[in-house]
């Protein structure tokens, strides 16, 4: 087995991912039990929800693709209002799946980028419950007598949620690449009420980020980042 060190170094936040070739539904249920027992929570609460999109969902994360879209030409708010999306932007993206590896300067419209992490077999979305953080298991369990159930509710203002989700997502991460599965964060896209995968997240609009997993195309760069900071420029001794 890889030491910690290893799978940390190991993962990267990968763009493109093959669609023909992906771990089995079983690998993945294996990752996620494995997260649900070893990474923490506070107070063993769950205050987020993972909807997970598999292979059979490639019409949904194509429309998805299409709202990652970064640049000077992003889809309008009026367009997203109509429930139409801009056939420039599905043309370029015609044109990125002949050629994903041309940067967005060797495209004949160099106006779009797009985050095809999530086109992945499987994307996982990180939402916020909409109801009672507590299971109905739990609430058989002794020591939850003691919380008050209506503190432990969503309430406006409360990012708890988004901590333990950020900690699930990394931790879920890690897991896979010691199983040599890839995996892959995205936080960059727009709200399409018409989409299946935004939708599910409204009226609330509360998507922290999306986690891809499956198997890496080879030869294929991770996906562009800024200049890394020095450590200690982040770091006060007191």
């Amino acid at each position: 087995m890889e030491s910690l060190i290893d799978v940390m170094r190991r993962r990267k936040n990968w763009k493109h991912f093959l669609q023909d070739e992906y771990p089995s539904k079983e690998e993945i249920e294996i990752l996620l039990q494995e997260a649900h027992e070893l990474i923490p929570q506070k107070n063993n609460v769950y205050r987020f929800k993972i909807d997970i999109y598999g292979p059979e969902y490639k019409e949904e994360k194509e429309e998805f693709l299409l709202l990652t879209g970064t640049g000077k030409e992003e889809i309008s708010k009026e367009r997203l209002e109509e429930n139409s999306l801009d056939i420039d932007i599905a043309r370029e993206y015609d044109t990125w799946l002949q050629n994903p590896i041309l940067s967005g300067k060797q495209l004949k419209r160099p106006k779009q980028m797009y985050n095809f992490q999530v086109m992945a077999p499987y994307l996982l979305v990180y939402t916020e419950k909409d109801s009672g953080y507590i299971t109905p298991s739990q609430k058989l369990t002794f020591s939850f007598k003691y919380f008050n159930e209506e503190n432990l509710r969503p309430r406006p203002g409360n990012f708890e949620w988004y901590i333990g989700a950020s900690m699930h997502g990394f931790g879920l991460s890690l897991l896979a690449n010691a199983r040599n599965i890839d995996a892959s964060f995205c936080k960059c896209f727009q709200y399409y009420p018409n989409n299946r995968i935004v939708r599910e997240a409204i009226p609330k609009n509360k998507i922290a980020f999306t986690l891809s997993l499956g198997y890496r195309k080879q030869n294929y760069n991770p996906t562009l980042k800024t200049s890394m900071s020095q450590y200690n420029e982040h770091i006060k001794w007191m």
